[in-house]
């Protein structure tokens, strides 16, 4: 696993080890130091920036200013400090030139790989399994549910800076390309939706292995993958 910690950034001070509301958690009164949910969001961008700094870098800073609305004022600022004992800056002008720089990276990494203008969209990023995006809870996504979920029509997608969260299931845009990329017949969703419907069906082992993988990285979506689901659901019975 990179360490992509400075060196002089391991001197911590107060504010990493002061204890602030936890936002991960509904409970009033339940609280967590600030430092352990900043070594949360760095471990989970660790464990899929491919060894890329600039992608590690603007996934950390993306997901701190992503917790920094979910604070009180002044657990917000406890944060901040926290986070820039860390060696996070979570201003805007800090978190534009991260973008730029992953946005750079991202561009040499599709020039190493003879990427060429035509490069279809529903390529996933990662294309071996060791590559692959886990978490250390155990939620894990490979090549081989990357096919079964194409074998539907669907896939799993990094989405970074969607509103929405930097991963979503989503709709296969082009069949056809992705049929000739897989091997095998993909066939074509007419939305997200119809996707999202064949995961909550849970009735696959890619749609449970999804389902856990959403639940550690997009928890918001997810929820409203089931709540779409449910008022299906109930849609279809006032039709009968």
């Amino acid at each position: 696993m990179p360490d992509f910690i400075p060196e002089q950034a391991r001197v911590i001070g107060g504010a990493w080890n002061t204890f602030i509301a936890n936002p991960m958690v509904s409970t009033t009164g339940a609280y967590i130091k600030a430092g352990a949910l900043i070594e949360r969001e760095e471990l989970a961008a660790q464990n899929t920036c491919g060894l890329y700094y600039e992608i590690y870098d603007v996934r950390v800073l993306g997901a701190l200013r992503g917790l920094l609305t979910k604070f009180s004022p002044e657990d917000r600022k406890v944060f901040e400090q926290a986070a820039s004992e860390r060696g996070h800056l979570l201003d805007d002008a800090s978190y534009a030139d991260a973008q730029k720089a992953y946005a750079e990276c991202m561009a040499e990494i599709q020039q190493e790989q003879g990427a060429s203008d035509d490069c279809q969209d529903d390529e996933p990023f990662f294309n071996d399994d060791d590559a692959l995006p886990n978490t250390d809870e155990g939620a894990y996504w490979s090549s081989e549910l990357d096919a079964a979920a194409a074998k539907e029509g669907w896939g799993l997608r990094e989405t970074f800076g969607s509103p929405h969260g930097d991963w979503q299931v989503l709709m296969i845009d082009d069949a056809a390309a992705s049929s000739k990329r897989f091997g095998f017949d993909v066939p074509q969703l007419n939305s997200d939706e119809q996707a999202w419907l064949l995961v909550m069906s849970e009735a696959e082992p890619v749609h449970h292995a999804v389902i856990e993988f959403m639940g550690f990285n997009n928890p918001e979506m997810l929820e409203r993958m089931r709540a779409f689901h449910e008022a299906s659901g109930k849609t279809l019975l006032a039709q009968n």
